[in-house]
């Protein structure tokens, strides 16, 4: 038997190692092959996505081929460290990711395909094109969660190549009461060593999971919580990777089960969708605190084009019913809309979409920053999706044609490697106010920045300059996240005006290497508060009246209800 290994994507090898094996029967042989000087797989913002090749040649007697084999690896070096700042009662798990000795920041999205739920119209073109955007939206980390099962081997191989870590439910379980007769246990478990068998060559694959809000509802939690710990040691043979049961980790049962008191280990952080704008984003984003975020959901309709291929003419403007079968929430939308603009934008159908893509671009920018800015304490976020399967309303920041919705680019920007972010207490102000803002830089590379130049503008509503303020910085160190000064202005113009707030970044020789803005208003934080509170309510009382089919509350006569009654 011969072992051939070879580099991929770099000049590398080939080196060979040989066995002699005699085969009487079946059995299993096993040889190494030394890799010297190995050139490391990186993820691709700290380094080069290597892969090796290696090729298992069996001869027959004659010194004829008898079978050969290839199969694609990475070589890097994985483990977990506690994320400083948390006490061991506070945060359980160790979160933040090292690769090859370096801390690794996930700048991650749920995957939420596959691309198509019908696997026949799906292809290697497809997904190519959508880890290309993933990686062109500065996204390091891919979630594939417990809402359907392990991708297909061409999407772990684009990750490996494009240098895209994955963090891996290993079996399709999600919010769910588990069976809990031994049958399904152990062919449940058994399920989950073939995952691990099939993926565990791919440089790519950084974290497994259990299953996906697994603590959700109210019967058989203790079970799960036993038959997800008992599945890490199920699979503990097969491989060292970082284990986690399931998220969130702010769950009563598994604290319990673990003897900790903690609730900080991971949040979903929902609750802007399903509370319908109830508090602002501003508000419920500042009482964050988590070691990672694996879930921060907010839906966007896809833009008008797109939602004439899949929403019969006569419904299409204003909404109607079939939007409810493509998972639209009206009330969210307006909801969110009035709370990012002021307004619900219902003026037309391209008007209502483009704004529903831009409030949940902009309260993914809000909720991405701040988290980003807690480096290192905190060590991860994860957008809730980057795709979904089917033509919908809903989650995903890239539609189901493979069109990107207009908050892809705030989560790009979101998401840059080396980002300036401002950090504001609110997005309304006072005509004549003190305009207020710290200035951080946060830098996810493993470099650092000497002589650089921070420059902030404000325009106002018609694009005119009225503010700009440049500063010299010295050194932006490696890996870290720091303030850097603050600037203040008196707010000019009047309510219901807005104004954009600019930042650029640029160092020794003046190009730029980080850019960033917010679109704020003019106006008053209180009364939006109210007032999007008072919103939330009503709506929220509508809603309770149709509790089986809710989306009958956009259309009472279809269920024979009078919302007014």
């Amino acid at each position: 038997m011969r072992a051939v290994v070879r580099g991929k994507n770099c000049e590398d090898g080939p080196y060979e190692k040989h066995v002699a094996v005699s085969v009487a029967a079946h059995r299993t042989a096993k040889l190494s092959v030394d890799v010297p000087k190995a050139k490391l797989w990186w993820p691709w913002d700290l380094g080069n996505p290597n892969l090796y090749v290696v090729e298992t040649t069996v001869f027959d007697e004659a010194g004829g081929v008898s079978d050969r084999v290839e199969d694609t690896f990475g070589i890097r070096d994985i483990h977990m460290e506690r994320n400083p700042g948390y006490s061991k009662e506070e945060v359980h798990y160790p979160w933040t990711l090292m690769i090859n000795g370096k801390r690794v920041f996930l700048r991650s999205a749920n995957w939420g395909g596959p691309p198509d739920i019908f696997y026949g119209r799906n292809s290697v073109e497809k997904y190519r094109k959508l880890i290309t955007l993933a990686r062109d939206a500065n996204i390091n980390n891919l979630r594939i969660f417990g809402w359907h099962p392990p991708e297909v081997e061409d999407f772990y191989e684009l990750c490996d190549e494009f240098g895209i870590t994955v963090w891996q439910d290993l079996i399709p379980l999600a919010s769910v009461s588990l069976p809990q007769d031994e049958p399904f246990r152990k062919a449940t478990y058994a399920e989950a060593v073939a995952v691990i068998k099939k993926l565990r060559n791919h440089p790519s694959l950084v974290l497994l999971e259990g299953g996906e809000e697994m603590l959700y509802g109210t019967q058989g939690l203790e079970y799960n919580v036993d038959f997800l710990l008992g599945l890490e040691k199920v699979i503990r043979p097969y491989t060292v990777l970082p284990y986690v049961p399931t998220s969130p980790l702010n769950w009563p049962p598994i604290l319990h089960e673990l003897g900790v008191a903690g609730k900080k280990d991971s949040g979903h952080t929902h609750e802007l969708f399903y509370a319908m704008g109830k508090r602002l984003m501003e508000d419920y984003v500042s009482t964050w605190d988590f070691a990672v975020i694996p879930e921060f959901a907010i839906s966007s309709a896809p833009c008008a084009e797109s939602i004439r291929k899949f929403i019969p003419p006569e419904d299409v403007w204003p909404p109607g019913p079939s939007w409810g079968y493509h998972w639209a929430d009206l009330d969210v939308f307006r909801a969110l809309n009035y709370q990012v603009f002021g307004s619900e934008r219902t003026g037309s159908l391209e008007e209502f979409v483009e704004a529903t893509q831009i409030a949940q671009g902009t309260i993914f920018q809000w909720g991405i920053e701040y988290m980003r800015r807690r480096k290192p304490k905190s060590s991860a976020i994860s957008i809730c999706h980057f795709i979904t399967y089917a033509p919908d309303m809903k989650w995903g920041i890239v539609d189901y044609f493979q069109v990107p919705k207009l908050s892809y680019e705030f989560v790009k920007r979101a998401y840059q490697p080396l980002l300036v972010s401002l950090e504001l207490a609110k997005r309304r102000w006072l005509p004549d106010e003190k305009f207020q803002s710290n200035i951080w830089i946060v830098n996810d590379l493993h470099k650092k920045f000497k002589d650089c130049k921070l420059h902030i503008e404000v325009n106002d509503s018609r694009g005119r300059r009225i503010f700009e303020q440049t500063d010299q910085l010295n050194t932006i160190p490696a890996d870290s996240s720091s303030r850097y000064g603050a600037f203040e202005w008196k707010v000019q113009g009047n309510m219901g005006e807005r104004f954009r707030v600019e930042a650029f970044l640029s160092d020794a020789v003046g190009r730029a290497i980080s850019v960033n803005h917010y679109e704020l208003l003019i106006g008053d934080q209180e009364e939006a508060f109210r007032q999007c509170r008072e919103r939330a309510e009503q709506l929220q009382a509508i809603k309770s009246r149709f509790p089986s089919a809710d989306y009958y509350r956009f259309f009472p006569e279809l269920s024979g209800q009078d919302e007014t009654k």
